[in-house]
């Protein structure tokens, strides 16, 4: 995990290296956010279809390419092992 301090349309949300079990969309979106502009695909579990969050495919300001191939996912979104909790 890269950061657990993210937070997307006041969300909490991890921005982490890879994922299993997700498939990402094929069509791609130009977003605005308060970080910038990027080019993103929506991720979604391979097995029930549903949305987790979104990986970026391009960020075209400097600061923001480390992004790039990562994927943000709602906390919300995820189903933790017993005895786990999302950090604080």
């Amino acid at each position: 995990m890269l950061s657990a301090n993210l937070f997307f349309t006041k969300l909490f949300c991890y921005l982490v290296d890879a994922t299993q079990n997700t498939t990402a969309s094929d069509d791609r979106q130009t977003v605005m956010y308060t970080t910038g502009s990027y080019v993103i695909c929506e991720v979604s579990c391979e097995f029930c279809d549903n949305k987790l969050g979104v990986t970026y495919v391009v960020a075209p300001d400097a600061k923001n390419e480390y992004k790039v191939g990562k994927f943000l996912l709602g906390a919300d979104r995820l189903i933790l092992p017993p005895g786990v909790t999302h950090p604080k």
